[in-house]
């Protein structure tokens, strides 16, 4: 194995003081990936919307984050949101990357369609088999409770 020196901003290091080797490894790789089509990202016929094998299930995401084209779409076309607001929101993104996001929807509407709908809150609480109380405190059933002490 390869030993490298890295000099890195404050609050980076402060973060990575705690994490084992493992961690630091894996995050490295995932951020990797996400940074470029080659090696395990599969580039779409849009310049920046990569498919990643590994990142949210492979699904379409903005290169370099882990923005999914569902989310984009949701918040513009579904919820009525701009791109400024949109880039406001998220401010290490360009406008042309949310403009190819939404291309890539228009494209591909009925997946991310069906994207959109998987990742609406009450259909992912049903698909973990949680709820959520008048609080706003998601419960785990009793079953799916003790899966997660084992």
């Amino acid at each position: 194995m390869t030993t490298l020196t890295l000099e890195l901003p404050q609050h980076l290091a402060e973060k990575l003081a705690g994490a084992d080797h493992q961690t630091v490894v894996e995050a490295l790789e995932i951020g990797l990936a996400l940074r470029t089509s080659e090696g395990d990202g599969q580039a779409t016929e849009h310049p920046h919307i990569i498919r990643v094998p590994g990142i949210l299930s492979g699904r379409p995401i903005i290169r370099g984050s882990r923005i999914p084209v569902w989310q984009v779409a949701h918040s513009i076309i579904h919820l009525g949101d701009t791109v400024e607001d949109y880039l406001t929101d998220h401010p290490h993104l360009v406008a042309a990357e949310i403009y190819d996001a939404l291309s890539y929807y228009f494209d591909h509407r009925e997946a991310v369609e069906r994207e959109i709908e998987e990742n609406k809150t009450e259909n992912v609480v049903k698909a973990v088999g949680m709820t959520i109380d008048a609080r706003g405190f998601a419960h785990f059933s009793e079953e799916e409770s003790a899966d997660r002490e084992r």
